[in-house]
């Protein structure tokens, strides 16, 4: 497989096949336990994607007609992951006592890691969604706060529906987008990265805010700092 497959797909075929043989181990399947045999560390490429420019994504927030029902929904929901970094999936499963009002903060658990985070909730963010909270959003039970607009009224299922709004945005604003591009939602968590370490933010408070795991996961960021990688350059003088 390592052949025909890149390191970060094989990374995956290690893992599934790790859990498969310590399933059959210990479950009697066999008597063998070969789980071990693929503990083996396999490097993953971390490839730098750019980010969304500060034009483009100008023009994507004025595709959002924020006069109807859905346009208050949308722009909220892209408003936090413009001013916060949050992950798509974070955002359809925000609910209304993750935030708190009176501290202007944002207080959740991230779906992805575990990790519980707060995140300062911006000016910006918190109108678009107190806009829609009490103008737009369906009278519904539900304790999540971004529902859908047709009945059965629900919250959002998952992030890829989330991902495919975003993008009718960009195509409406005559964005092309390439495969791998890298100027999808995801695009707004990077972006905001890149923005704190240029303003000179430590890796280790990004890597706070982004709610990662591990520091090294926030460092592909710095590629961006060209002002103070300039520093670092050797001269040729000699």
């Amino acid at each position: 497989m390592s052949e025909r497959l890149a390191s970060g797909s094989l990374k995956n075929m290690m893992c599934y096949l790790r859990e498969f043989g310590d399933f059959a181990y210990r479950n009697g399947y066999t008597g063998f336990d070969f789980a071990p045999m693929f503990a083996v560390k396999v490097r993953r490429e971390n490839r730098v994607y750019p980010i969304l420019a500060d034009d483009e994504l100008e023009r994507t927030l004025s595709q959002i007609d924020t006069n109807t029902v859905m346009g208050k929904r949308d722009m909220a929901m892209i408003m936090l992951g413009v001013t916060t970094g949050m992950r798509a999936i974070d955002i359809v499963n925000l609910r209304l006592c993750d935030i708190d009002w009176l501290r202007g903060e944002l207080r959740l658990v991230q779906r992805k890691t575990g990790n519980p985070v707060i995140l300062p909730l911006m000016p910006k963010a918190g109108e678009a969604i107190k806009e829609y909270i009490l103008n737009a959003r369906p009278k519904c039970s539900s304790e999540y706060i971004f529902l859908t607009t047709k009945f059965p009224i629900r919250k959002f299922t998952d992030d890829t529906t989330f991902g495919y709004m975003f993008g009718k945005y960009e195509r409406m604003a005559g964005i092309e987008r390439q495969p791998f591009d890298g100027k999808g939602f995801h695009s707004l968590r990077r972006r905001i990265a890149t923005k704190m370490i240029v303003s000179g933010v430590p890796v280790t408070t990004v890597s706070q805010v982004l709610g990662q795991m591990e520091m090294d996961s926030a460092k592909q960021y710095l590629v961006f700092d060209v002002e103070n990688l300039r520093e670092c350059a050797i001269g040729l003088d000699g």
